[in-house]
């Protein structure tokens, strides 16, 4: 059997049998097969609320079922069994064995399930999902509907005894280019890896290497000429790695680039060269698939991103893996973000929106807090690695820094991840702009970057102001609170990583789409001025929780485009501020 159909993925996407399990009683009738059982059809992907749109808003246990069948000729091989993301914690099983549980939502995972299945005859696979949140849990159920569910691919695949575990690329502007490789498994005597550089789509051969095989081992190239990665020119290559010999055969590839995302004094660099962050904040949501993924439309909003003269885009959770393959291939920086949000947030605000918030266990559970958000940063990173548009990592969002423990949290994470990849810029996202003077030194001290949420329009009856009054208000706000940071941060980019204004809102009237364009052309010009990079929240409308709804309607409607993906006033406003941008950045150049 050659490498390649090792490797070569099976799909277990498609019709599912699914049932919601509200009292948590279901469980001895789905594991042990009940043929009363009732079960209803979905298509996976798929999110809870799609699954039973009765009752879009449901937060539990449900089960998910179907067979798999397996060949003979796979006998003797370990067979794996993959999920791309399933929210949040997962239990399996395979044939009434139970194979394994994860916790760790939007992230991929996988089981050798050899020992459980049968060949040649249907295997029955149950996966068992729960989308509640906890506080201290990631992520926090603060800022956007839970999406529960099998929201990406499933699919097994085969591969022999040892095998390649990971691969890992450094790739330095100088071209020098270390592959760090994994083998797992025990490695026959006499098996050789084989490491290859291509340039995309493997046109050309520009290095390659063959060695004794072991389990960990780093292979260095220092190609002749290569041409570096941008959003301008976003140049890729491929790396492949094969182990063979003595009856073993596997192979796995990665895309790769040669670039580097600096911060030098208060500027960001680009390959050494002065760059200007533009573009937008994304949720992974859309009307007819919900959280679940569809590519069609993902790849349809990146390519109306850059279409549009934006350069980066922001996550607050890992996307769908296909996100980042298109970003490598178009041209997007991003931002990769841990969904740990309004860690140890103001007590006030969180009884306002109705939760029962206890103070004394919400700091004895920032500890777990600490270690899920590490082991999930660490996941992240080590599928992400390979990624030319991954430049910046973020270990939270609008976390109260006020806290002194918040603030060691992320220092701990930010040091973790620093430890782990130093190649890379590192942050977590403020929403404070003026900390107190004996704050403001711990609160960014671990940052390469500083980020910053602010929302100087927001909460202000802005359909009753006078604009011409109003704006200059709007426009010193941002600017004295960019300016305070970098006083006492001169050394630190700054990147206003969220600004914008929400539609719809009951007192604004039919003009609020207006006063989002003014908001927007009134704000970024003052950014641009003052700081280092401009994300608009948000690309599109997603759904809020229910604790969120009392601000007027079940979405949040700050994006330019409304949740079908119909575009609002600003999103051509947005679109000539990015062109118009990137035209003087041209003339500049030249």
């Amino acid at each position: 059997m050659r490498s390649e159909e090792h490797r070569s993925p099976i799909s277990l996407n498609g019709p599912w049998h699914f049932c919601m399990d509200p009292d948590g009683k279901k469980a001895d009738d789905v594991v042990t097969g009940n043929p009363s059982f009732a079960w209803r059809k979905v298509i996976v992907p798929c999110d809870i609320a799609h699954a039973c749109p009765e009752q879009p808003f449901y937060e539990g246990p449900c089960w998910f079922r179907r067979d798999l069948r397996i060949s003979e000729a796979m006998r003797n091989k370990r067979v794996v069994l993959h999920f791309e993301a399933v929210n949040y914690i997962s239990v399996i099983f395979v044939n009434g064995n139970f194979v394994g549980r994860n916790i760790h939502g939007f992230l991929p995972f996988e089981f050798d399930i050899s020992e459980y299945v049968q060949y040649d005859v249907p295997n029955e696979l149950v996966v068992m999902t729960d989308h509640r949140r906890e506080h201290g849990e990631l992520p926090s159920k603060f800022a956007w509907k839970n999406v529960g569910g099998i929201i990406r691919d499933v699919f097994y695949y085969v591969t022999d005894e040892a095998y390649i575990e990971d691969i890992r690329i450094q790739a330095a502007l100088d071209g020098e280019t270390s592959v760090a490789i994994r083998v797992d498994g025990k490695i026959p005597s006499g098996a050789q890896i084989r490491v290859e550089l291509f340039e995309e789509d493997f046109r050309k051969q520009i290095a390659a290497h063959t060695c004794v095989a072991q389990a960990n081992q780093t292979v260095t190239f220092h190609p002749d000429s290569i041409m570096l990665w941008s959003p301008e020119i976003p140049n890729l290559y491929r790396c492949k790695v094969c182990l063979t010999g003595n009856g073993i055969n596997d192979a796995k590839e990665t895309a790769f680039g040669y670039r580097l995302l600096e911060a030098k004094g208060d500027q960001i660099l680009l390959n050494g060269k002065p760059y200007f962050l533009k573009g937008y904040n994304y949720h992974e949501d859309n009307v007819e698939t919900g959280g679940a993924v569809c590519r069609e439309i993902s790849e349809a909003d990146l390519r109306v991103m850059k279409e549009s003269g934006a350069n980066i885009i922001r996550c607050h959770y890992p996307h769908d893996r296909h996100v980042l393959d298109l970003a490598d291939k178009l041209g997007l920086i991003g931002i990769a973000e841990i969904p740990l949000h309004a860690m140890y947030y103001r007590f006030d605000l969180l009884e306002h929106l109705g939760f029962n918030y206890d103070a004394k266990k919400a700091r004895l559970r920032l500890n777990q807090v600490f270690l899920n958000a590490r082991e999930m940063i660490s996941l992240l990173m080590k599928r992400d690695w390979n990624h030319p548009s991954v430049c910046i990592w973020s270990v939270s969002n609008e976390s109260n820094e006020e806290e002194s423990v918040v603030c060691e949290i992320n220092d701990a994470l930010l040091q973790y991840v620093k430890d782990l990849d130093p190649g890379r810029l590192c942050t977590h996202v403020s929403m404070h702009a003026f900390i107190t003077e004996e704050n403001i030194d711990q609160v960014y001290q671990y940052d390469d970057v500083i980020c910053l949420n602010i929302y100087p329009t927001v909460g202000r009856r802005l359909g009753e102001r006078n604009l011409d009054r109003d704006m200059p208000d709007v426009q010193k706000i941002d600017r004295d609170a960019i300016n305070w940071l970098k006083l006492h941060y001169p050394e630190k980019p700054v990147i206003i990583t969220e600004f914008g204004y929400m539609t719809d809102r009951p007192f604004d009237g039919i003009i609020s789409e207006d006063i989002q364009c003014e908001c927007i052309s009134t704000e970024f010009p003052v950014i641009r001025e003052c700081a280092q990079g401009a994300l608009v929240w948000l690309y599109a409308d997603h759904p809020w929780p229910p604790t969120l709804i009392s601000h007027g309607c079940d979405l949040s409607t700050y994006g330019l485009f409304r949740r079908d993906r119909t575009p609002k006033k600003a999103a051509e406003v947005y679109r000539q501020l990015l062109r118009d941008e990137g035209v003087t950045e041209r003339q500049n150049e030249s």
